[in-house]
């Protein structure tokens, strides 16, 4: 996760095997991701799915870049 992005960029991630309650039984599934940067040296974490934000990269094995929206829906606001 060190590559990548943390401006607020949606990615695609797998979950690693982890201990958190939140999301250790979530472990091999991919998410839409984004990562809200960094305060003061303060890492804000990983924005995963409603209700859960600031999972450390620790709990992501790999990622990759989100696929760009259809065209259909560019440009209409969502």
């Amino acid at each position: 996760m060190d590559s990548a992005p943390k401006d607020g960029s949606y990615i695609l991630a797998i979950v690693a095997e982890n201990d958190s309650r939140h999301l250790g039984y979530m472990a091999g599934r991919m998410f839409v991701i984004r990562h809200e940067g960094r305060l003061d040296d303060y890492d804000l974490g990983w924005a995963v799915f409603p209700g859960f934000g600031g999972a450390p990269d620790r709990y992501f094995r790999c990622w990759q870049p989100a696929p760009p929206p259809p065209p259909a829906v560019v440009g209409e606001g969502g």
